[in-house]
């Protein structure tokens, strides 16, 4: 079982989230134990503050240091100390951070215990890096807090903890960016009813006839749903793209296997 700890000042902003799906599945069979703490209840101060000016001047208000060593030693058992590579994780959610992705939602997955620090305000005192094993970014842009993003890492986690989903080790085992970093084949439904998509005009798209390879399923969306939104990010998704076609080629013919040799059309659609 995994221990998640999420420190917030709205610890209501996780009510319905805990409440529904697959994480309060997960909570249920006893997989995962979550607390929300909320910040407040560490300060030391009278009126239960955890914010003042920065020291530095400027706009808005900086969350201290003192509520947050007092809740993140109040998360941590005794003798637990948190390591950039142990079993317990202290991951500030940031958009100083390293991008998340699912290579780093495994590597959460197999720890013991995570504790979430949910940032607001102008930010929280840097002094407080020094509780941090993990600084994690959903991406360039900015919220209002670290609520948001740390629910999403909680989902990506829980969902990868061993019976957690239906389907056994099957369910996670050929979704999008596994191990290879591609996205999952296409989906369609029941084919030939009426208003279904088709193919230049015609009702033959994709379907998942018995026996067909998922290699040669996931060949297809190699191409076609690479993470192109992504090539002009950063190199390193340039060179992972590279990468990708060239494990294309090696692999001879790239086919649909439910629709023979075919090409792209402009929308992405394997077509004649």
């Amino acid at each position: 079982m995994i221990k998640i700890d999420i420190v917030t000042v709205f610890p209501k902003m996780f009510e319905g989230f805990l409440g529904e799906s697959i994480v309060s599945r997960a909570v249920r069979m006893g997989k995962a134990d979550i607390a929300v703490r909320n910040l407040r209840d560490y300060s030391e101060d009278r009126r239960r503050r955890v914010d003042d000016k920065p020291f530095s001047g400027g706009p808005g208000m900086l969350m201290t240091p003192q509520p947050w060593f007092s809740a993140v030693e109040a998360c941590l058992a005794d003798g637990e100390r948190p390591a950039k590579d142990g079993p317990t994780r202290v991951v500030m959610l940031t958009p100083a951070g390293a991008p998340y992705g699912q290579r780093k939602a495994e590597e959460f997955a197999a720890c013991e215990h995570l504790v979430f620090i949910c940032g607001h305000y102008e930010g929280i005192d840097a002094r407080v890096n020094t509780l941090v094993t993990d600084f994690v970014s959903m991406g360039d842009f900015v919220l209002t807090g670290g609520e948001i993003p740390a629910a999403a890492v909680v989902d990506s986690v829980v969902r990868l903890i061993p019976g957690v989903l239906g389907g056994g080790a099957e369910a996670t085992a050929n979704e999008s960016f596994n191990s290879d970093g591609i996205l999952e084949a296409p989906q369609v439904h029941l084919p030939g009813i009426p208003h279904a998509v088709t193919c230049n005009g015609r009702p033959d798209c994709p379907q998942d006839t018995p026996g067909a390879a998922p290699s040669a399923a996931r060949r297809v969306s190699e191409l076609c749903l690479e993470k192109a939104r992504l090539a002009s990010a950063c190199p390193q998704n340039r060179l992972q793209m590279a990468s990708a076609a060239r494990r294309s080629r090696a692999a001879g013919a790239i086919c649909n296997p439910w629709m023979g040799p075919r090409g792209f059309d402009s929308t992405g659609w394997y077509v004649v």
